[in-house]
């Protein structure tokens, strides 16, 4: 209610705040922190204009609400959407609301596929290993008490409508990672404004949603810290409060790695993105590391991908675990090696300090679309530091475009 009260106090006095003096006024966020890629406001105004969504659900004739793209206050009729014009005929608008039911219920179940694998595959409970709990990847998760948050690297989905045609369809544009990157684009792009819309669509890859799988059947509550809670969220859907606040084991490719973990990570890192992220580049060594993922191949022609993992202490001493591949058959291969006794004894052993932040890189052997085996190239310490408070990201990402410059 806080974040509505000022919004409204704001509005009424005909101010617009812009996103750093929320972050300060309400969070009370360092501006480093905000400069360092804190989502937060973009994140809670959209749940708040998400909630206000639902209350006003039932057709009432007046409502509150959030504009897309806007930080204020509206109050409209009911029987129109913010920013939908009225000239719009009424039957076209019918099928564009009835188009985008369908999609809602399509990206739920895409959306929620991982989700449900999670949740059925919980009480398929592998015993209790003392040798992957005490492991390296694992141990820092018992010396805090924080929660654990599980974050699966998805891709951020909204529609697109077309009154004309009386159509939406869901769309995936790796330049908008999240329901707050919609906001500034229709900030931005005001012409949009009932055109695109957010629909808490995500997918994940198979890759991914088996990872997930495994991980569970492998008991990952246990590894985890055993009875503290361990929760799911999505990777578009990550704050700067959750990164704070709980122990983060990322899962997913490289390419959906949310930025709050990406720069950090890269700064600490002693690996880079190439021109793509199925290429790895060892900065000290200058090697290349090349998936063979975007290369048509028989099923019985081995393929080479590449598989991460690391370990850094996160902004609050929190422990931060990262699980990825440059593709689904290197993410599948990471989680099946956490979750294997003989290989996380062997991995403790090789590494100087059990309790140090480290970073590992496999290569996995493919063969089509299934993982096979893997092999380690390399195994180093590195130090996280002030990585989390750092206000320039490493390198150049692929697909990066700085903010003022979102359109579409």
């Amino acid at each position: 209610m806080r974040l509505f009260d000022y919004l409204l106090e704001r509005t009424r006095a005909g101010q617009f705040p812009k996103e750093t003096e929320i972050a300060t006024d309400l969070f009370g966020d360092k501006p480093e922190f905000i400069l360092a890629g804190n989502a937060s406001v973009r994140v809670y105004v959209h749940r708040l204009r998400k909630k206000l969504e639902e209350f006003y659900a039932d057709g009432r004739p007046v409502r509150i609400s959030i504009p897309q793209g806007e930080y204020s206050v509206k109050v409209c009729d009911g029987s129109h959407e913010p920013g939908e014009g009225r000239e719009d005929a009424s039957e076209a608008s019918g099928h564009a609301r009835t188009g985008l039911q369908v999609l809602a219920a399509l990206a739920a179940f895409v959306c929620l596929s991982g989700l449900t694998v999670w949740l059925l595959t919980s009480s398929r409970f592998l015993s209790d290993d003392p040798e992957i709990v005490g492991s390296p990847v694992w141990n820092s998760l018992h010396t805090n008490g924080n929660p654990n948050l599980i974050v699966a690297g998805d891709d951020f989905l909204f529609a697109q409508n077309n009154a004309l045609r009386g159509t939406s369809q869901l769309v995936r544009d790796p330049l908008i990672r999240n329901g707050e990157a919609l906001d500034v684009v229709l900030m931005r792009n005001p012409e949009h404004r009932g055109k695109l819309r957010d629909v808490d669509a995500h997918f994940l890859s198979a890759g991914t949603t088996l990872a997930l799988a495994k991980l569970q059947a492998a008991r990952l509550d246990s590894m985890a810290g055993g009875s503290r809670p361990t929760a799911l969220t999505y990777g578009s859907q990550l704050t700067s409060q959750m990164l704070k606040a709980a122990n983060i084991v990322y899962v997913g490719s490289i390419a959906c790695l949310p930025p709050l973990l990406r720069n950090p990570l890269f700064n600490a890192s002693g690996m880079k993105v190439g021109a793509n992220y199925d290429e790895l580049i060892d900065r000290e060594s200058g090697r290349h590391f090349r998936s063979d993922g975007s290369v048509i191949s028989e099923d019985r022609v081995a393929t080479r991908d590449y598989g991460y993992i690391a370990r850094l202490h996160g902004p609050s001493g929190n422990a931060i675990i990262v699980i990825m591949g440059t593709r689904d058959p290197a993410i599948l291969q990471m989680a099946q090696l956490i979750s294997d006794p003989s290989k996380m004894a062997m991995l403790g052993r090789d590494l100087p300090s059990a309790d140090g932040d480290f970073e590992a890189l496999y290569e996995v052997q493919t063969m089509g679309n299934v993982n096979v085996n893997e092999r380690r190239l390399i195994l180093r310490p590195v130090t996280a530091g002030d990585v989390w408070y750092r206000a320039t990201a490493s390198q150049r990402f692929p697909n990066d475009v700085p903010e003022a410059d979102l359109s579409y």
